[in-house]
């Protein structure tokens, strides 16, 4: 364990059978755990998800500072996370999936010395998101599951030239299965 790099709670079983989210809890990772990780020096990746991680608390969390990569997944206060992250040179890499995010939300992550990939899902972005994104002086790569028209997606592929869309999660599809 203490040569751990990559940690990631995750359940991909979850995500492979998106009809069962929100039934139930993905991980059962809470706050309470979170000083146990502290302990994991030699991690450079940690992806960690549900109600019962909060962002104010990740952001006590002393491991903050050694992380490359921080990836995060319908998780509560997801705001102090974000209002700490310019704080933190070290981390190259962000994911924000299902963390009810709005264009104005991205402001901090402009303040990110070293962002260099960016990926978000599940959320309320918009196109007029963009300019926040063109604010971020490293991004080279960037995901997002947005449903705009075409001519939005190519005006982001243009601005941000590694710029990505997968397939928009459609839950109508898995509610038809009994």
């Amino acid at each position: 364990w203490h040569r751990l790099k990559d940690l990631c709670f995750f359940n991909s079983l979850i995500k492979a059978l998106p009809r069962y989210e929100g039934r139930y809890e993905e991980s059962l990772v809470s706050d309470s755990f979170l000083p146990i990780l502290n302990s994991f020096e030699g991690l450079r990746s940690l992806g960690l998800c549900g109600h019962d991680v909060s962002g104010g608390e990740i952001v006590k969390m002393s491991l903050l500072k050694k992380l490359r990569s921080i990836k995060v997944k319908s998780i509560s206060d997801v705001y102090s996370l974000l209002r700490a992250l310019p704080g933190f040179d070290n981390i190259e890499e962000v994911w924000l999936l299902s963390v009810d995010l709005k264009d104005k939300d991205l402001e901090p992550l402009t303040r990110m010395k070293n962002l260099k990939s960016l990926r978000i899902t599940r959320c309320q972005l918009t196109p007029a998101s963009l300019s926040y994104f063109q604010r971020m002086p490293k991004l080279r790569k960037l995901m997002l599951d947005r449903n705009w028209t075409d001519g939005e997606k190519q005006r982001f592929r243009r601005a941000i030239h590694g710029c990505e869309f997968e397939p928009v999660f459609d839950r109508r599809y898995w509610r038809g299965f009994p």
